[in-house]
């Protein structure tokens, strides 16, 4: 059954300035929470030792043998475009991630500070020295970090705007609710 006004004067305040500057605000804090997660994430699955389990296994995350890699991941957000980026500003890092291949760049390695490279073999655990090194398979930790963690990644970017907010924007107009004007 609907009710017929009995005066249709009414006062209706437009607040749509101040809710879509609310609503780009919250979804500039959920971009900052979503990145800063995703990069504490990356560095934890860059954490486990290669002292203590020895040199990553083929399909696991690449072990921390100096930290470099770690140390390096990073997140910046861009507030205008609405982007996040969570990367790697060490060299290593991009090897690690798209393999040493041809395409990226660079398509070999020579040592810098030293006359051989070295490294210790996943198979064998022996060290191995060489002039230069033509392939490193792919160890993707930011891509993958990412695909695992997905549905938390929307989880986080999608949180609505709680209540407080809503309320908040009710209780704004200074009149208070439409009322009849009689």
């Amino acid at each position: 059954m609907s009710e017929k006004l009995q005066n249709p004067k009414m006062r209706l305040e437009w607040k749509g300035k101040e809710i879509a500057d609310a609503l780009a605000k919250h979804m500039v804090q959920n971009l900052y929470r979503a990145a800063a997660t995703l990069t504490n994430m990356v560095k934890e699955n860059l954490s486990e030792p290669t002292s203590s389990s020895g040199p990553s296994q083929p399909g696991e995350f690449p072990h921390a043998n100096t930290g470099l890699v770690r140390n390096s991941i990073f997140f910046q957000v861009d507030e205008e475009k609405l982007t996040g980026i969570v990367g790697t500003q060490s060299i290593v890092g991009l090897w690690l991630e798209h393999g040493l291949v041809e395409g990226y760049g660079i398509t070999e390695i020579f040592p810098t500070d030293a006359q051989y490279l070295s490294w210790i073999d996943s198979a064998s655990g022996e060290r191995m020295f060489a002039k230069s090194v033509r392939a490193i398979m792919r160890r993707s930790f930011l891509r993958r970090t990412l695909d695992e963690n997905r549905k938390e990644m929307k989880a986080i970017l999608t949180r609505k705007l709680g209540k407080q907010a809503s309320v908040q924007f009710a209780s704004k107009s200074e009149s208070g609710p439409a009322k009849e004007e009689g």
